[in-house]
């Protein structure tokens, strides 16, 4: 131990630095996108993955728990049999009576917590997140660590929760990015590479945003590294290596299916250059591995197969109302704001300097074919295949987290061809550390992370002052209304409807016995519009503004008085 920590003490503290600034910007958070309260949720309630603006559980849960999952093992069988292969038509008929009848319900601040926390059966009841996950469009492993971490913070909300899990992910990717470095040679690029990514906007957003990119990175990172020594060891696979890659894959799979982008990339670029060895045996072995392991995480996870071909996210399902073009834009924009430098200048960097790479080797006569040289070359292939089939598969709301996984990459990338243009390591070293700190800097002065939703706790301050006072809020309640659930959780009760259902608070029998109510509308569902629908239509005609919201969440709240 000892020993370790004079050789790696200045790399332990840069990374302890670093944990800490992106501990700091987690305690900025203030409110949640819905895709991070669904983390929450999905990974917690036992009645559906959604909280329901009707009840706790929608159509098809309410026919598996109450009609399918009844009696003991073989009456559960007889049931499937029953339901979804003799007797569809009940199924279906089932479903459509439940959903013709469903309205709008007050849901109770208790029933919020529930759904936002893990208690009684839902501990560790990892078949219920499993099931979750399924009828979403995910892997589960993100979410049995969330509901593994919520059970020590036992029935109470905290953002400190994903908070561990992505602080302590991001820690492992800067360990492996050391690795990495030392596994090519470049052990001296590692303090300005650490500082680059590290203190990025990009690595801080990663860690701020409560999904699952922090683990995808690590997961990512890690694989790249096994196949890097693969590589230097002459293809030479042994078994604890292929286990090691094995778990690392299917881990990998588990967490975000975007990681089978750069797994595929990778495992072609090393099936060529085993086959290129003109070893058939070798390569053999490397296909029926890979099969292996791709069955091995199938059979985990079946629902993965529709999830990737057949679901709304799915291959070719992506809604391309922008142009290639656009996109591209758009995502290359994400990675400059990510570094805090205009991405021209990212790329001219990159771009010139593989140039000057180049063409020093071959005046040199060096082949690039060799591992130390190709690395470079491959990593940045990874990065913009990457890229490219994020940019055509992602939907259309483009946004940081469906490149977070690769930024790292480019920061490694970059380093090691501008290092390359130096003749003289500690002069270059310095060069970019110096360089890696002023652009951090500059980041962290001039730009913010995604996602801290500052201004939220004006919604939670008015939440508080009035909890007692019924709550209605009107947006979309299919998905979008969870990004609301710390509201939800403080109203002692809250009416969710969708903007096009104002006939239920028109017509509600409890807010027609109330002096007064609050009313929250997102704004872009037309809130002039439904205020006057509102007052039109009830006795509520006088009203107190107490927020009009221009950013995230974006909604205006309303005092509706008689």
């Amino acid at each position: 131990m000892e020993k370790i920590l004079k050789k790696d003490y200045i790399y332990i503290a840069l990374i302890s630095v670093i944990t800490i600034v992106m501990i700091f910007f987690i305690t900025q958070k203030e409110g949640y996108h819905e895709d991070e309260m669904f983390s929450y949720g999905s990974s917690s309630y036992v009645y559906d993955n959604v909280y329901r603006s009707y009840g706790k559980m929608d159509a098809t849960n309410s026919l598996v728990f109450n009609k399918i999952l009844r009696g003991n093992v073989v009456d559960v069988i007889k049931n499937i049999k029953y339901y979804c292969l003799d007797h569809k038509d009940e199924r279906i008929a089932y479903c459509k009576d439940f959903n013709k009848n469903k309205r709008p319900i007050w849901r109770t601040s208790e029933e919020a917590k529930d759904y936002m926390t893990v208690t009684g059966k839902e501990i560790l009841n990892y078949p219920l997140v499993y099931y979750n996950q399924a009828r979403d469009v995910h892997p589960p492993l993100f979410y049995f660590a969330v509901n593994t971490v919520s059970t020590f913070f036992l029935g109470n909300f905290s953002k400190a929760i994903i908070g561990i899990i992505n602080v302590s992910f991001m820690i492992a990717t800067l360990f492996v990015i050391k690795k990495i470095l030392e596994s090519l040679d470049k052990k001296h690029l590692i303090i300005p590479v650490l500082i680059f990514y590290g203190f990025s906007i990009g690595a801080i957003s990663t860690v701020v945003f409560q999904r699952m990119y922090a683990m995808l990175t690590f997961f990512i990172l890690e694989y790249i590294l096994i196949n890097i020594n693969i590589s230097k060891n002459n293809f030479d696979i042994d078994k604890k290596t292929w286990i090691k890659l094995g778990a690392i894959t299917i881990l990998g799979f588990l967490t975000q299916y975007y990681f089978c982008i750069v797994a595929v990339i990778v495992a072609i670029y090393m099936f060529i250059r085993i086959y290129l060895k003109k070893d058939k045996k070798k390569t053999m072995k490397y296909i029926l591995n890979y099969v292996k392991i791709a069955i091995i995480g199938v059979l985990i996870y079946p629902p993965a197969i529709n999830h990737i071909f057949f679901s709304y996210r799915g291959i070719g399902k992506a809604n391309m109302q922008k142009s290639f073009i656009e996109k591209i834009v758009e995502y290359f924009s994400k990675v400059g704001y990510s570094y805090s430098v205009p991405i021209v200048v990212l790329l001219t960097i990159v771009v010139v300097f593989l140039a000057i790479d180049i063409i020093k080797k071959v005046k040199n006569q060096e082949k690039i074919i060799n591992n130390e040289n190709i690395m470079p070359f491959v990593l940045a292939v990874i990065f913009v295949l990457y890229m490219a089939v994020v940019i055509q598969v992602s939907p259309e709301y483009n946004t940081l987290r469906y490149i977070m996984a690769v930024l790292p990459i480019l920061a490694i990338v970059m380093f090691i061809l501008i290092d390359a243009c130096f003749e003289n390591k500690k002069i270059s070293t310095s060069i970019l550390i110096v360089l890696a700190s002023v652009v951090s800097i500059y980041g962290l002065i001039v730009s913010e992370p995604d996602c801290l939703f500052k201004g939220y706790n004006r919604y939670l301050k008015i939440a508080e002052e009035n909890k007692h006072t019924k709550f209605v809020y009107i947006g979309s309640t299919l998905f979008n209304h969870i990004q609301s659930m710390p509201e939800f959780a403080i109203y002692d009760e809250s009416l969710i409807i969708d903007s096009r259902e104002i006939k239920y608070v028109i017509e509600d029998e409890e807010l027609k016995k109330a002096e007064e109510f609050i009313l929250s509308i997102k704004k872009y569902k037309g809130d002039k519009e439904i205020l006057k629908e509102i007052i039109d239509n009830t006795e509520f005609k006088n009203y107190e503004l107490l927020l009009d919201d221009e950013g995230e969440p974006g909604c205006i709240i309303y005092k509706m008085k008689r």
